[in-house]
């Protein structure tokens, strides 16, 4: 069966701004709890086939995370930044 879900990436010439726009077939409370709870989080984030480790995670506006992909070989790929706003009303 065909996914619904859809990414949408916006990029305006001579600007260093990068919107990217992901709708999901999945109610919003749902959505929102992927993005919060560190459980569900390491199950959709990142490429299939790839260990996830959170190191840091708050999901609240202004909170870190960092995390690392571990693939099948244990090459490790670490990523990390700040969640600049996080809540409810945002995920519309």
């Amino acid at each position: 069966m065909p996914s619904k879900n859809k990414v949408t990436v916006t990029a305006e010439p001579g600007k260093q701004e990068l919107f990217i726009t992901r709708e999901f077939d999945a109610p919003r409370e749902l959505v929102y709890k992927a993005h919060i709870d560190p459980k569900l989080y390491v199950q959709w984030l990142g490429p299939h086939g790839y260990e996830m480790i959170l190191e840091t995670f708050e999901p609240v506006s202004g909170g870190k995370y960092r995390y690392i992909h571990k693939d099948k070989t244990g090459n490790e790929f670490g990523f990390h930044g700040c969640f600049h706003e996080m809540s409810e009303e945002v995920m519309i």
